[in-house]
């Protein structure tokens, strides 16, 4: 079994972490999968470079109802087996995402902070 490099991120605005070296950062690090939350963007909001970084599939997820809102990316050098956005719980931003290396990544954010009912 080989090791994998996962990282996460609370990134707070990925427009904000753009602007200060985040793809350079990504670059360096080179994670096998990269799991960020509170992207805070919708994907038409995004230049191609960050929206799809060279060298890894990226996944966005994110509320419909609002711009600039919460959400989550998953960035992964592998080509994930399937993805599913969401599972059910619209207080939830999230992203499922089984691999061929039998690795499950499960990414998301919760809106407010609130406790589910």
């Amino acid at each position: 079994m080989r090791e994998l490099k996962l990282l996460c991120w609370n990134v707070n605005g990925i427009r904000a972490v753009r602007g200060k070296g985040f793809l350079e950062w990504l670059y360096k690090e080179s994670p096998d999968i990269l799991c960020l939350q509170e992207t805070k963007a919708h994907t038409e909001q995004l230049d191609k470079d960050l929206l799809e970084p060279k060298g890894y599939h990226a996944y966005w997820n994110y509320p419909e109802q609002s711009k600039g809102y919460s959400g989550v990316a998953t960035f992964s050098k592998e080509k994930p087996l399937r993805v599913q956005n969401g599972f059910g719980v619209k207080e939830f931003d999230t992203s499922d995402i089984p691999s061929a290396s039998g690795c499950k990544v499960r990414s998301y954010s919760v809106i407010y902070g609130r406790l589910l009912k």
